[in-house]
């Protein structure tokens, strides 16, 4: 560090300069900056303005530091949060608020407050084996087929594991084995297949259905009064009493339905949130696994970036504009299919996490990866884009009869990179000619 000439607040050197520069790209703020260099705020604030850096507010220099905060604890939190549908537990584990974690979950748990209201219950964990183990300690002290109630007997006289846990009771044996012939089946213990309490669990897997049915008529995680306004008149969806009954609360029937909607399977060894096998299959495209897509999530065009400390400001600055060409260029696509009657996807967790997808009218499952650019980083952002389309469409083929590829781009590939893309049947969309480039993808379905 020198000392400028007019003997006032002390000048940075090169080497100085970049660091507290860096310091305020990554989110310290002015008053941070001047007590690390030793210079008043103002002078701050004039190198920056001389060195082209916007000066951010307080409300900015916060959002900065979340991003950074995402970027840096985003997946830990999504998981863990899935693992234990607890904020305040995550909250601990990754030292941010909990604000912090909702505000987080909200741009990346679809409907989280609904998870958020039925934290998960250690001890209500089995493993399939904790199950069948139960099942056959049961059945030794009863003579001939286990019933249902011979079972709930056996439950209340033993009302715990060996572990301390819980004993599992018999609607966690239907929800994870599909009805009682199924767990006794499962167990190897004989099963009388016209048992009538097989019903209940069909109930149970109804009650799931209806709770869906009604979150996808009302486009939003239905309470009991919206679903029992929904309910009037279809007698063949249960009441919400019923529905709770079965399911144990409303909470955990939302739950339940969380996974159908979302596509998102939670941890089947949780008891409270177990999904019957058949509801599960019959969600899926007939291998029994849930689906690949879902309702579409508009990407967040006021994004930002946080940035790490190899990137320069020129570096920093572009990357934090591809990240808004791509959500609005992502946004686009959708709305334009909004707009011919076609309904747009987001990924779920059950498969490639592709930008969006659509079925065009011949049927084809058509895949779109979007890609921002520069003049500069035209050629590698087209290879990237390339490689990701191509891997998702060969992704989607083991579950799609008929897949479709196509590229959406900023700015207009070179001539050779046309040749090569129609080669390889993959579809341009150009966001200067995205109506137009659509409608013709279109048309070839």
């Amino acid at each position: 560090m020198t000392t400028s000439a007019s003997g006032s607040a002390p000048a940075l050197d090169g080497e100085e300069a970049s660091g507290w520069v860096q310091d305020y790209i990554l989110g310290a703020t002015l008053d941070e900056i001047a007590a690390k260099t030793g210079v008043t705020k103002p002078t701050v604030v004039n190198r920056l303005t001389k060195l082209g850096i916007p000066i951010r507010n307080q409300a900015e220099t916060n959002a900065l530091r979340r991003k950074k905060a995402f970027d840096l604890h985003g997946q830990t939190i999504r998981n863990r949060f899935l693992q234990t549908r607890d904020v305040k537990l995550v909250s601990g584990e990754v030292g941010l608020p909990e604000a912090t974690i909702k505000l987080f979950l909200r741009n990346s748990v679809p409907d989280h407050e609904v998870l958020a209201r039925a934290p998960r219950n250690p001890s209500k964990v089995y493993t399939e084996n904790d199950l069948i183990t139960s099942l056959r300690q049961a059945a030794a002290t009863v003579e001939g087929i286990l019933t249902n109630a011979a079972y709930e007997g056996f439950v209340d006289e033993n009302p715990d594991l060996e572990d301390g846990r819980r004993r599992p009771g018999n609607q966690v044996m239907g929800l994870r084995f599909g009805s009682w012939t199924g767990a006794l089946t499962a167990a190897e213990l004989p099963a009388n297949p016209h048992a009538g309490p097989a019903k209940q669990f069909e109930g149970e897997a109804t009650a799931i259905r209806s709770i869906v049915a009604c979150w996808h008529d009302l486009v939003r995680p239905p309470n009991v009064a919206a679903y029992d306004q929904w309910q009037k008149g279809k007698i063949e969806h249960p009441s919400s009493s019923t529905a709770r009954r079965l399911l144990g609360s409303w909470n955990l029937g939302l739950v339940r339905a969380w996974q159908i909607v979302h596509g998102i399977v939670l941890d089947q060894d949780d008891a409270d949130v177990a999904i019957p096998p058949s509801l599960a299959e019959g969600q899926s495209d007939g291998s029994g696994a849930l689906p690949d897509h879902g309702d579409y999530r508009p990407a967040d065009e006021e994004a930002s970036v946080a940035p790490s400390v190899e990137l320069s400001l020129p570096n920093y600055l572009e990357l934090e504009r591809a990240v808004g060409s791509h959500a609005r260029i992502q946004n686009a696509v959708a709305a334009e299919l909004s707009g011919v009657g076609l309904t747009p996807w987001s990924p779920t967790a059950a498969g490639p996490q592709f930008d969006l997808a659509f079925r065009g009218d011949d049927g084809a499952f058509t895949v779109v990866e979007v890609k921002s650019c520069t003049e500069q980083n035209l050629e590698l952002q087209l290879r990237l884009g390339l490689g990701q389309v191509l891997r998702y469409a060969h992704q989607l083929r083991l579950r799609h009869d008929q897949v479709r590829a196509v590229l959406a781009t900023e700015l207009n590939p070179p001539s050779e990179w046309l040749d090569l893309l129609e080669q390889l049947a993959v579809h341009v969309i150009r966001e200067a000619s995205l109506k137009e480039d659509l409608q013709r993808v279109l048309a070839v379905t």
